[in-house]
């Protein structure tokens, strides 16, 4: 009988005793190892959590995987060796897998599939990966739910909040809120245990990459052989970027040259990472969280395919703002903007003295685009995710923090970036950020004044005259109460720009509503009235396309009533 068929016979009092005292015995071991390699000065803090996280395994492996992102809250050298974490296990018996597909699909694994391979293609903690064929031949892969996983999971997060204070105790979690760090276990947990999320959001990532211009492709998904323990998509095959990495380190020129006789070569397949990672993350706002080497598959032509989605990111449209801001500004060489929108990102600011943290982060800023244009600056200089991991330093030393949601998107950043940077070290991100940028640019500004004023272009619209005012305002109130750098003088100053402000605003709308009545008038066919009252003139400013004007005066007309009546509002006592 097989270790995980034997278990399956063990009562569950005697599943949680055992897996207690486990627990606690490894805990023990941790604390005694922890506080005797600081006593005789052979410390190896960041190695022995890793040990210890992985030795509990299960939701323990997913605590250290939530910190290794953490780099805002914990030293690199942590987070870099808790990124190591492997949460594999040994492959379940078939027969069990088969029982899950066959008790979730409702039907005979032989009328699912015409062939089903036995041995997995990988075996993780939370489920196994098998491959198999369609009737029609078609190529898929099946990734199907461990049994007893759940029970498990819900086990081991009583065991993480029984565990958060002997964590608290050590070094670097002293000021780290752990109760905050399992909220983010069980979001995570939660998504991985829900496969009819994850298939929702693979064939989300299949049709955008789909729309876009950029070659990379996501894997196709069937519903119909999906539910809630298992999920079927198509199966892609080609060249593994982790087997590329290995032919550019051994500098395999045969198989370098055999690629790229079929449109795969390094340097392409590292500026299409880039691309793809920005267009994901900063357009579609929805992207794949894991690009390491062995999640990434180069098919026939060069098309980069991604693969292994137990871990997707997205971004809310607010951080999605700053963070296209800051690449915007970046590529343009603008670094005080970059750092007014990385401040935009952080968590709820404290009023203390940023002006040293300021400092630092243009410094870096600098430094990063600096690097990137000189011809002896070294590939870490170069690497934005070098970049990312001063900065989040920098965040972490000066008591702030940043969005859990962020930290996925700046860990994705930083592991592409290796990826990329090992493919090619010569590859100049730049341009290709800039190009990014100015595509982005042109697709929002014809989405924005495109012949088709749309339904959703007008709430686009709407949305920001609604927020535009009360962002002005957050920024008046930043600068006036929570920097308490800024003193009286500079308040009474602002308050006169304000009245300046409120005058000019007020004329502005004044012409905007005089310039929008002939305007009205002649896109409702009165523009007749023109001639009877002798105002023949308004007919040849208001010209032909009086419609497309009207649209913009009136939201002109509308975003400087909210200004005006935010600057009015008197302020509360």
């Amino acid at each position: 009988m097989s270790r995980a068929a034997f278990q399956q016979h063990v009562p569950f009092p005697l599943r949680f005793a055992g897996r207690t005292v486990r627990i606690a015995a490894l805990s023990f071991s941790f604390l005694f190892a922890f506080f005797l390699g600081k006593w005789f000065g052979t410390f190896t803090g960041p190695r022995l959590l890793r040990w210890y996280l992985q030795s509990c395994g299960a939701a323990f492996v997913k605590l250290g995987q939530i910190l290794a992102m953490r780099f805002d809250l914990l030293p690199i050298q942590y987070c870099e060796e808790l990124s190591k974490l492997l949460d594999r296990l040994p492959a379940i018996p078939t027969e069990r897998i088969v029982a899950v597909i066959e008790r979730d699909l409702g039907r005979p694994v032989e009328e699912c599939f015409a062939t089903f391979e036995v041995d997995p293609i990988a075996a993780a903690s939370v489920a196994q990966v098998h491959a198999a064929t369609l009737a029609d031949g078609t190529p898929v892969v099946v990734k199907v739910l461990r049994p007893g996983i759940t029970e498990r999971f819900r086990i081991d997060l009583l065991y993480l909040r029984m565990a958060g204070p002997l964590l608290n105790m050590y070094g670097p979690f002293v000021n780290i809120d752990m109760r905050r760090m399992f909220g983010e276990v069980v979001r995570l947990t939660r998504e991985e245990l829900d496969f009819r999320r994850e298939a929702r959001q693979i064939q989300q990532m299949h049709e955008r990459m789909n729309m876009d211009d950029i070659d990379h492709y996501a894997p196709r998904v069937y519903p119909e052989l999906c539910g809630r323990a298992v999920i079927t998509m198509e199966r892609i095959e080609g060249v593994s970027v982790t087997t590329m990495l290995a032919a550019v380190e051994a500098r395999d020129e045969e198989r370098l040259s055999s690629w790229a006789a079929a449109g795969i070569t390094p340097q392409r397949t590292a500026r299409i990472l880039m691309r793809s990672i920005l267009e994901q993350s900063l357009r579609h706002r929805l992207f794949h969280a894991d690009p390491h080497a062995a999640n990434l598959i180069v098919m026939a032509g060069g098309t980069l395919g991604w693969v292994d989605f137990g871990m997707v990111g997205w971004i809310d449209e607010r951080l999605w703002v700053h963070q296209f801001k800051i690449r915007e500004a970046v590529s343009n060489g603008h670094i005080h903007a970059a750092y007014q929108h990385l401040l935009a990102t952080l968590e709820p600011i404290p009023t203390t003295d940023l002006s040293s943290f300021e400092t630092e982060a243009k410094e870096y800023f600098r430094d990063w685009l600096a690097s990137s244009e000189s011809n002896m600056a070294t590939l870490a200089e170069k690497s934005s995710g070098y970049f990312f991991l001063r900065l989040l330093d920098a965040v972490r030393r000066a008591g702030l923090s940043l969005p859990a949601g962020l930290m996925r998107l700046y860990r994705t950043i930083i592991i592409g970036d290796i990826v990329m940077l090992k493919l090619d070290p010569r590859i100049d991100w730049v341009p290709v950020l800039r190009e990014f940028v100015a595509d982005e640019q042109r697709r929002l500004t014809a989405t924005l004044f495109g012949q088709t004023f749309s339904a959703a272009n007008f709430n686009t619209a709407w949305q920001f005259l609604i927020d535009a005012p009360r962002m002005a305002l957050e920024v008046a109130d930043t600068l006036q109460f929570r920097l308490a750098s800024l003193g009286q003088t500079q308040r009474q100053m602002l308050t006169r720009a304000q009245r300046l402000l409120l005058h000019v605003l007020k004329y502005i709308r004044l012409a905007a509503l005089l310039f929008a009545v002939p305007l009205l008038v002649r896109r409702l066919g009165l523009a007749d009235l023109f001639e009877i009252f002798g105002w023949s003139w308004l007919s040849a400013t208001t010209g032909t396309s009086s419609g497309t004007f009207l649209i913009f005066d009136t939201l002109l007309v509308l975003l400087m009533g909210r200004l005006i009546h935010e600057l009015e509002r008197p302020e509360p006592r």
